[in-house]
């Protein structure tokens, strides 16, 4: 006998699949080689963005404007948001195509910008329930590039109105070290976070809550990666951050120490980025019970269990 919850839960699983792709206007994902064979000239100063790396403006090839973000670490953390936008497009989540490459000597990434684009909003009592649906998948995602910097302006409302993610250059940063838990959110103010707050205090608008169901259609498509995929997807973080010194090498050291059974000083950068993928692939299948256990616990959402009943 089917269980009283399957049906309601399964109809509404259904209308999500269909919203995870939202008409967002986003423009087509190239081809990386093309990309790295393109000119884009010397471009002009975009600083006036803010963030802590270089950016300029530059027209591409295609007559789109495209912002380059320079990388002083040698292509490790452009590797790292090129992949984690990649991984976004992969399991349905709405961001803006990054690719690695050099522009004028300097290692950095490249995005096209979005026309008619604006932040979005930072006050949950002015989200929708599409808007907190979109938030939950959009958490989905994050959490499993370790990108803990989803503050308002890295989110854009598309013209075509739906959320869009920009920015994820901090993604695996902290992979090391961080937890899926509202104790532990460095920037302090990110969408989620607010989401979760008003979640407890009662203050989203009247009608909208936080519907766990909407984290199904990610987690299936994070699932649904073979875990050598999941490797080969992540491969240039993983081996340019290994030899760039990224925050997570020494944690990543020694747990190729441990598997190994040598001593960290005799763990190599092969070793090293091959413990970072073994850790990203134990992150992506425990994605289902993470989200479960933290919705259940920290969240005290009573229907969070059903996303494991789901996901058999």
């Amino acid at each position: 006998m089917r269980p009283q919850w399957a049906t309601p839960y399964a109809s509404l699983v259904a209308e999500l699949e269909h919203a995870t792709v939202d008409a967002s206007g986003l423009p087509a994902r190239l081809d990386t080689e093309t990309i790295i064979g393109w000119d884009f000239g010397n471009g002009t100063s975009a600083s006036y963005l803010g963030g802590t790396h270089a950016k300029s403006l530059h027209t591409g090839p295609d007559g789109q404007q495209w912002l380059f973000k320079h990388d002083s670490s040698g292509g490790a953390r452009a590797a790292a948001e090129a992949e984690a936008s990649t991984v976004f497009a992969a399991v349905g989540l709405p961001a803006v195509p990054v690719y690695r490459t050099i522009v004028g000597g300097n290692h950095g990434s490249v995005q096209p910008l979005l026309s008619g684009a604006v932040h979005f909003p930072a006050s949950p009592g002015s989200w929708t329930q599409v808007d907190v649906d979109a938030i939950v998948r959009y958490h989905v995602g994050t959490y499993a590039v370790s990108n803990h910097d989803g503050h308002p302006e890295n989110l854009l409302r598309a013209s075509a109105g739906g959320m869009v993610a920009i920015d994820l250059g901090q993604a695996f940063k902290h992979c090391h070290e961080d937890a899926l838990s509202l104790s532990y959110n460095p920037v302090s103010r990110t969408v989620p976070h607010s989401l979760y707050r008003a979640h407890l205090a009662g203050a989203l608008p009247a009608g909208v809550k936080l519907n766990v169901a909407a984290a199904y259609p990610v987690l299936t498509a994070f699932e649904r990666i073979p875990d050598a995929q999941w490797r080969v997807m992540l491969h240039d973080t993983a081996h340019t951050g290994a030899k760039a010194g990224m925050n997570w090498t020494n944690a990543m050291r020694g747990r190729a120490a441990a598997k190994h059974g040598i001593a960290a000083d005799n763990v190599t950068t092969e070793q090293i980025a091959d413990a970072f993928l073994d850790a990203a692939v134990q992150r992506k299948q425990g994605l289902r019970q993470s989200f479960t256990d933290f919705f259940a616990g920290e969240l005290n959402i009573a229907s969070a269990p059903t996303l494991l009943k789901a996901g058999h």
